[in-house]
């Protein structure tokens, strides 16, 4: 009643022979257009590292390579991520950069809200700037220090220069600085600019200029009105201590737990013998 199938006949339709052709054929061009993208960009992140004054390291059939360039007393390094969902991120050691966190990125729906769920939003007393990013720091006068006002117009350039590349995030914690983008970078500029912002934060962050952030060395008294504990300019909200009356900066204080003016502890020493 029913015709009998037999699997070799439909293997032998030439129809059919056909469509297999077809699609090995498709499979084959799209392996193809995928190893040849791979190497264009493999190739340009190669030129990239030459414009960078670096090298490569790694990459095969699978991956990209890194790209290793000299920064002041040390080497960054730029890695690539492919795929759906591309990166770029750029990591540079932070020698003497204290415990804190700072980061930056565009202001967003998704930052808006997160301001609305009690995040704070570091302002730094640059109108647009303020308005067009968001600014995180732990403890705030880690960002008051890099913002300084004596310098705040150079650190919003470094900023702007960047900022409009897609998915940037500039982040310092745990003694790194890493700057991200979601794209795979190809072109020289942009490399170039991502390697200028990272030196020039380099400088903000590790001390040069006295912009180290929070440092804990012997504590003395300031008499020119700044935190005994991250040495800026004091501003509200305040802290004194009960002891001696001298003004921190609350955040400060928080960090630190105790008075920072030289002389006030209330623990008892012993007299050098």
């Amino acid at each position: 009643m029913f015709a009998s199938f037999s699997p070799w006949a439909v293997a032998g339709d030439p129809a059919v022979l056909v469509l297999c052709v077809l699609v090995l054929l498709v499979v084959f061009l799209i392996v193809v257009s995928a190893i040849n993208v791979h190497t264009e960009t493999d190739l340009r992140i190669r030129g990239l590292a030459e414009s960078l004054g670096g090298r490569t390291v790694g990459g095969d059939v699978f991956g990209l390579p890194d790209i290793v360039f000299p920064v002041p007393n040390g080497e960054g390094l730029m890695r690539f991520a492919p795929g759906r969902f591309p990166s770029t991120t750029l990591e540079v050691r932070l020698f003497g950069f204290p415990e804190g966190v700072l980061r930056l990125s565009p202001e967003s729906v998704g930052k808006s809200f997160l301001k609305m769920t009690g995040a704070r939003d570091v302002l730094i007393g640059d109108s647009v700037f303020d308005a067009t990013h968001f600014v995180e720091s732990s403890p705030e006068s880690l960002a008051r220090r890099v913002f300084a006002p004596e310098r705040r117009a150079e650190v919003v350039a470094s900023i702007r220069r960047i900022s409009s590349l897609p998915g940037f995030v500039l982040e310092a914690r745990a003694g790194w600085l890493r700057i991200r983008v979601s794209d795979v970078v190809r072109d020289v500029p942009v490399a170039l600019a991502l390697k200028r912002t990272a030196v020039e934060f380099m400088d903000y962050l590790n001390g040069a200029g006295q912009v180290a952030g929070m440092q804990f060395a012997e504590p003395v008294e300031r008499p020119t009105g700044r935190c005994p504990i991250c040495a800026t300019a004091l501003v509200e909200p305040l802290v004194r201590c009960h002891r001696c009356r001298s003004p921190h900066h609350k955040e400060c204080w928080d960090y630190a737990g105790r008075c920072a003016t030289y002389g006030c502890d209330p623990r008892p020493r012993r007299r050098a013998a």
